[in-house]
């Protein structure tokens, strides 16, 4: 039975890589975890092993910006009862130390994510800074291809005739 799902709302006010964002999602999942054991949070247990041993269910939402992000996590946490984990990245890699990417929910039941407010985001969906058309990419292979296609030809015309010479060289030896 999945009943629960845990709920991952992913800021998109600053820009990261898809492997940035599967490692924070790893990392916020680890977060409640390890909240549950170190506090000894009966209740956040049973629920985290109910959701485990269900297929573990997460949902990938998408919010705007960070202050939006923030806004939604206190009115889920503190209205609602329900706990939320913060992930803030470590400035390693690509994003400024203590910037906040994501938070995820505990397990929650589809009714709960829907008076939360949850329900009402879209499901999260990468997209690059570079929103290129199809069109547009297709003008540019076409104008590289006008440009270099005799010089592209000759070079493989030139690998073409070496490989033969090589070819009868090796056989008259």
């Amino acid at each position: 039975m999945r009943d629960l799902k845990v709920y991952i709302v992913v800021s998109q006010h600053f820009p990261a890589s898809v492997g940035k964002l599967m490692v924070h999602a790893g990392h916020v999942i680890s977060k409640m975890f390890f909240m549950a054991y170190q506090h000894d949070a009966i209740d956040l247990k049973r629920k985290i092993y109910r959701w485990y041993s269900s297929g573990q269910t997460k949902i990938i939402l998408q919010i705007k910006n960070l202050d939006k992000l923030i806004a939604l996590m206190n009115d889920i946490s503190n209205n609602n009862d329900i706990l939320t984990f913060i992930q803030r990245d470590a400035g390693a890699y690509e994003v400024p130390m203590g910037t906040t990417l994501m938070f995820c929910t505990e397990p929650i039941t589809k009714e709960q994510a829907t008076y939360t407010g949850l329900k009402k985001l879209r499901l999260y969906k990468y997209t690059t800074k570079l929103n290129i058309k199809k069109k547009q990419i297709r003008k540019i292979i076409n104008k590289w291809w006008e440009t270099y296609e005799e010089e592209y030809r000759d070079l493989i015309e030139y690998r073409e005739i070496n490989k033969e010479k090589k070819f009868v060289d090796e056989v008259l030896k």
